[in-house]
């Protein structure tokens, strides 16, 4: 008998999680997340930004569906093709975080994954080169501040890639940890970051390449811990997807986790 109630509970906790769970994923606010795609769907050639602030992408040139870090992930070829993000005051904010996994060719150096930024307005260029990894940011004079401190990832493996400024200092991290090669780590300098009003471009454009796969890019508008940084890349950045299947386990992970309290 005991154990019959023993399963019955199990089975109205299973049904319970599901029948609230758009409820615990809806109210999840993680704070200054402004940009957040899984790569897991798309629609009419658009990503659809799960942050909640509408900075969805519109798919460039013919990058290819492959298996990702997690679920689904975008393959670049350095031919033109990228993710084109409009404008927005989201994207322009005087303290930032942008966290990716890259599977990188190791063809094609320098190599841009992320970029928005004009010499004339500043902005900001996550940016492979040389044997560094670094986040580059223009302030409102057009100086470039450079962070140089994280190693290029190993071509052909998942890795993970974070840099972030606070408004004071740029840091840089690779699969978690706070890089401390070579010169500029902890960089100082006193912000702002320029603002520019040139899309958001993901991917390669124009005369910038990137060859390899990109999956599970955010983008912050405050600076994440180096504990955030860690979580954010075994955990996925919060707001997570529930619709692609490929997901559910860390969502239910979680729930678990807090159901257990």
């Amino acid at each position: 008998m005991l154990k019959r109630y023993r399963f019955s509970y199990i089975i109205i906790a299973f049904l319970l999680t599901f029948v609230l769970l758009p409820v615990y994923v809806h109210a999840v606010d993680i704070e200054g997340l402004v940009l957040y795609y899984t790569f897991d769907a798309e629609e009419n050639n658009v990503i659809t930004d799960l942050s909640g602030t509408g900075n969805n992408a519109t798919i460039n040139g013919n990058p290819k569906w492959e298996t990702g870090r997690n679920g689904e992930a975008l393959e670049f070829n350095a031919n033109g093709d990228f993710l084109e993000v409009p404008d927005s005051d989201s994207l322009n904010s005087d303290e930032m975080t942008i966290a990716l996994w890259v599977n990188w060719t190791g063809d094609q150096l320098p190599a841009k994954p992320v970029q928005k930024y004009t010499y004339e307005q500043g902005g900001y260029v996550f940016k492979m080169e040389g044997e560094e990894t670094n986040m580059w940011i223009y302030d409102e004079n057009s100086q470039t501040h450079m962070y140089r401190a994280v190693p290029l990832p190993t071509p052909g493996e998942w890795t993970h890639l974070a840099a972030t400024f606070d408004g004071e200092i740029q840091r840089g991290y690779v699969n978690g940890v706070k890089g401390e090669k070579g010169g500029n780590v902890d960089m100082a300098w006193a912000g702002p970051i320029g603002h520019s009003n040139v899309p958001l471009i993901i991917g390669a454009s124009g005369g910038d390449t990137y060859t390899g796969l990109i999956d599970e890019i955010a983008i912050y508008s405050r600076a994440l811990s180096e504990e955030e940084i860690l979580e954010s890349m075994e955990q996925g950045h919060g707001v997570i997807a529930v619709k692609p299947l490929g997901k559910l386990p860390l969502c239910w992970g979680r729930i678990k986790a807090d159901l257990s309290y």
